[in-house]
C-alpha cells in the first residue's frame, strides 16, 4: 500500500507523517464507508501501533448520508470503550466524496512514500519541551476546556515536540502546540 493509493485526505495523511516521525501510535476513526481501515493498515505496515475504529457499533454515526441505527447510549458505551485505549494521535477520517475519487481516477494522486519518509528521515532531532509564553497560555486554555490529565498533556507535548522537529524548529512554536492538540479527541 502506497500513499497514493489512498484519496485525499490531506489532514489525515499529515497525521500519519507526525506518527512516523516521532512513532507515535494512531488511531484513525470514520464510518464503514471511509478509509480509515486503509489507512491504519499502512501506518501498521510502517511500522506503527495504529488502529480503525468506528464511531459507533454501525459505523454510521455522524455519517453525511447513511443513517445511524444505534441508540445514543450505545453510541456513548462504544466512544467510551474506544476512548479509554489511549493513543498519541487520534484523526477522524472522513468518507470520500465524488470530486476527491474523480481527482484520484485522473491521476491527481498525493506524494509516494518515498518522498514522505525522506522528509520524516530528514526531520530534526531536538529534544527541549521549551515553551514561550503564546504556548503556554494555549495549553493552559487547552488543559481547562478539555479536562486534559497529565498523561494526555504529556502525549501532546511529544507530539508537538515531533511537529517541531519536522519544521526543523528547535523550539515548540504555537502552530506546533496548535497541530498537536487538534489531534486529542473531543469529548
Amino acid at each position: 500500500m502506497d500513499f497514493t493509493d489512498l484519496c485525499g485526505q490531506e489532514h489525515v495523511k499529515r497525521a500519519l507523517e507526525v506518527a512516523l516521525a516521532g512513532s507515535h501510535s494512531i488511531r484513525f476513526t470514520g464510518s464503514y464507508t471511509s478509509q480509515a481501515g486503509n489507512f491504519a493498515k499502512l501506518a501498521r505496515e510502517l511500522g506503527l501501533t495504529a488502529r480503525a475504529t468506528g464511531p459507533c457499533p454501525c459505523g454510521f454515526y455522524g455519517h453525511s448520508i447513511q443513517q445511524c441505527t444505534c441508540s445514543i447510549q450505545a453510541v456513548g458505551k462504544h466512544q467510551a470503550r474506544e476512548h479509554a485505549k489511549h493513543f498519541d494521535i487520534e484523526i477522524e477520517v472522513g468518507p470520500d466524496d465524488d470530486a476527491r475519487i474523480l481527482a484520484w481516477l485522473q491521476g491527481k494522486r498525493g506524494e509516494t512514500n518515498e518522498a514522505i519518509l525522506a522528509r520524516v528521515q530528514g526531520a530534526s532531532d531536538f529534544d527541549d519541551l521549551t515553551l514561550g509564553e503564546t504556548s503556554l497560555s494555549l495549553l493552559r486554555a487547552a488543559i481547562r476546556q478539555l479536562s486534559m490529565d497529565f498523561p494526555t498533556v504529556a502525549r501532546i507535548l511529544a507530539v508537538a515536540r515531533t511537529i517541531a522537529n519536522l519544521a526543523h524548529a528547535e523550539q515548540i512554536q504555537t502552530v506546533h502546540l496548535a497541530e498537536a492538540i487538534q489531534y486529542r479527541p473531543r469529548r
